[in-house]
Parts: structure tokens; sequence; C-alpha cells
């Protein structure tokens, strides 16, 4: 009677067991849709006014878009025409620092964590947009290299080339400001300062100094990173993101 019970219980724990192996092959393993960084050694600051990027060719995953590049502006009262390192960004803006080291664990190629896709709208970082050209085509899922260019000249406008390409086309701040004064190109003026404070809606990209009334300086922390769409749920995809650089706005 009792090595029928055995046989019984056994016989029972092999069903359950089979049925969880079955429901488990039946649902499937969800696919972990990757898209791959980009090396912070394909990028090549040059002091604060310049920057090379190459981004390699993203064609051999089928969900994936291209590249986009996020900023935000700082206004400052501190000038540098040097490459800007991390302990210097405290002197620039505070917010600058904040926001960079937020940023950080995000551009650590050895954690694992997928990037979360409010990464950077959370700290109200935006997409850059081109004068004249699609930045999608610029930044294509073919790979390639870009020149940033942010002139030390005064009532210069920065601008980007691809693949030593000589023509350039004007960097622009989001589309998703309507009327930014006194417009889109990333220059700075008093008339620009001024807007700043006094309309935040139009000027949510840009960080205002604290503790001092003479922030005539204006910076751009910029950081580039790979995007898809998850062909499931059709959410964006972000790899991770790598640090460009901090470049200064050129004077009116």
């Amino acid at each position: 009677m009792e090595k029928s019970e055995n046989i019984k219980i056994s016989y029972s724990i092999c069903c359950i067991v089979f049925t969880a192996i079955l429901l488990f092959l039946s649902c499937g393993i969800d696919e972990y849709y990757y898209l791959p960084q980009i090396s912070e050694d394909n990028i090549e600051p040059d002091f604060n006014t310049d920057a090379r990027v190459t981004f390699q060719s993203i064609n051999q995953f089928y969900y994936a878009n291209g590249y986009s590049i996020f900023y935000r502006i700082y206004l400052s009262s501190h000038f540098t025409g040097a490459f800007i390192q991390p302990d210097e960004m405290r002197t620039i803006n505070p917010g600058l620092l904040s926001d960079y080291n937020a940023i950080l664990p995000s551009t650590d190629p050895t954690n694992s964590n997928i990037t979360p896709t409010n990464l950077f709208l959370s700290r109200n970082y935006y997409e850059i947009e081109l004068d004249g050209e699609n930045i999608s085509n610029i930044l294509s899922k073919d790979g390639g290299t870009i020149n940033i260019r942010f002139s030390s000249t005064a009532g210069d406008i920065p601008a980007v080339s691809q693949n030593n390409d000589s023509i350039e086309f004007y960097l622009k701040r989001s589309g998703e400001f309507l009327y930014p004064i006194p417009d889109h190109y990333f220059r700075n003026s008093i008339e620009f300062r001024n807007s700043v404070a006094s309309d935040r809606i139009n000027n949510a990209d840009v960080q205002l100094a604290t503790g001092t009334d003479d922030a005539r300086y204006a910076y751009v922390n910029m950081y580039i990173v790979a995007i898809g769409v998850n062909p499931v749920s059709f959410a964006t995809i972000y790899g991770k993101p790598t640090h460009i650089s901090v470049f200064k706005l050129p004077d009116e």
C-alpha cells in the first residue's frame, strides 16, 4: 500500500514538472532588444569648440532607426576656453554637474542595466535638430563621422558636417520650442539670456545660473545614443549614451 502511494506521489510530481516545462516552452523567452554603445575612443573633443564623432553601422539591428544627440544649455558666470572636465562643471553651473552625475551610470559600458526611456527627458535634455536637413539622414544607422563646430568667433552659428564634407548644417535647438528668443540657433546674447529668465516654456532646455546676476556665458552639454523601436511593444529603445563634450556657445 505504501509503495502504491509513493508511485502516485512520484507520478503527480512528474506531471507537475512536465506541465511547467510545457508552459515555459509555450510562453517562450522574450527577445532582448539591444543597441550598441559608441565607444569613448570614437569621440575626439577639441577644447570646448569642436568634436569629431565616429559612429558604427547598426544596420544588423533590424529594429534600429539610427542615432540622436541630446543636449541641454547652461548659463554661467564662468568663462573657459579649454576642454571642460567634470571637476569644472560645478563652477560652470551646479546643474551641469548634477545632470552629468545622474546620467553617468548609464554611460558606463560595464553597467548592464537597460537605458531608461525617460533618462534624458527627466533631466530636461532634448534632441538636436538641423537647419535644412533631417538629422536622421546625418546620424543614420549606416554609420559615419560628424564634425561638430562651435566657433569662438562672435556671431558665428554652430554647425555640423558629415564624413569630412565641406557642406555644413546649422545646429538647432529642439523643435518642441515654438518661439525661442531670438531664434532656434545655439548662440548667446543678452536677448537670449533675458528670454530664458522670462519664458520657461520656450526655454525648458536651458538651466538658469544660480546665485549670480552676471551669467553672461552659455554652455551646452551633449550626448549621442543609438535609437530604435521595440517591434513588439513599439516602445522606443535606447542604447547606452556616450558623452560628447561641453561646448561654449558663441557670443553675439
